[in-house]
């Protein structure tokens, strides 16, 4: 064994651990288990991106008096872009 994989091994073993307990790592997961999350914060972006999309043209149109010709399209295009922008940074801050 290599003196970096004595480190490794001693950081997963003694130091890791304890650090899990505190919340300063989360735990490891096996692929499955990644999978699920990835596709559950997919899930909670898409909904929200909904959200936003849809109650945003409602407060442009209720609060600022602007009648968009074709509401629902617009509604979807703002949810798209609201779904691409939050995924974007999701990939940069995971990668």
């Amino acid at each position: 064994h290599s003196a970096k994989e004595k480190a490794l091994s001693c950081f997963k073993e003694a130091i890791y651990p304890p650090l899990v307990e505190v919340g300063v790592f989360p735990p490891i997961m096996d692929k499955k288990d990644v999978l699920a999350f990835k596709g559950t914060v997919v899930g909670i972006v898409a909904l929200l991106s909904l959200i936003v999309g849809f109650v945003t043209t409602f407060y442009v149109s209720q609060f600022l008096g602007y009648h968009f010709p074709d509401s629902p399209l617009i509604s979807l295009f703002l949810a798209i872009a609201t779904f691409a922008f939050i995924m974007f940074f999701f990939s940069k801050t995971n990668y």
